[in-house]
């Protein structure tokens, strides 16, 4: 004879189920919350019913597609998945790092290159500042021969940092 399950156990199978079950149920039952319009892409489209063979061995791949598109809870359980990752101090894309104090920052290429600003480095060889420099003094002394005062005013934002309070 089986052992019996206790009810400690029968309780966690069962929610182990419904939550696995949890997505299909929704897609079948049409209680999916409203979609929150955050995929910047187009959405694979539903296959057309088959019509030859090649047609029909194209079949799973199209169909997985849009199917994989339509996941029953899929941006909630993406959001979450990125939120439990941010929690656990690791970047849900390759795009983003996370910083010290609820920082995040921009990495636009993988060298780390936009991130140099940041971290005090030279952004410029002494020969480019030189040039910017004698370009500057030039516009300032042409302005100065006709009389105007010249005055450079710099507004620098980095685009690459936000912080998450």
């Amino acid at each position: 004879m089986g052992a019996r399950l206790t009810t400690a156990q029968a309780v966690t199978s069962l929610f182990s189920c419904l939550l696995l079950l949890a997505p299909m149920i929704s897609n079948i039952s049409g209680l999916q919350p409203q979609a929150l319009g955050t995929e910047k892409r187009q959405l694979a489209e539903w296959p057309e019913p088959p019509g030859s063979l090649p047609d029909f061995a194209s079949l799973p791949r199209t169909l997985g597609a849009a199917m994989d598109d339509r996941f029953g809870l899929r941006e909630q359980l993406i959001r979450f998945g990125s939120r439990f990752l941010y929690a656990m101090g690791v970047s849900s894309t390759p795009q983003v790092l996370i910083g010290q104090d609820g920082w995040l920052f921009y990495a636009s290429n993988t060298d780390g290159a936009s991130l140099d600003g940041f971290r005090g480095a030279n952004l410029y060889s002494d020969e480019e500042l030189d040039a910017w420099f004698a370009h500057v003094d030039g516009q300032r002394q042409w302005l100065a021969d006709r009389g105007t005062v010249h005055r450079l005013h710099l507004r620098c934002r980095a685009r690459q940092a936000h912080r998450i309070r």
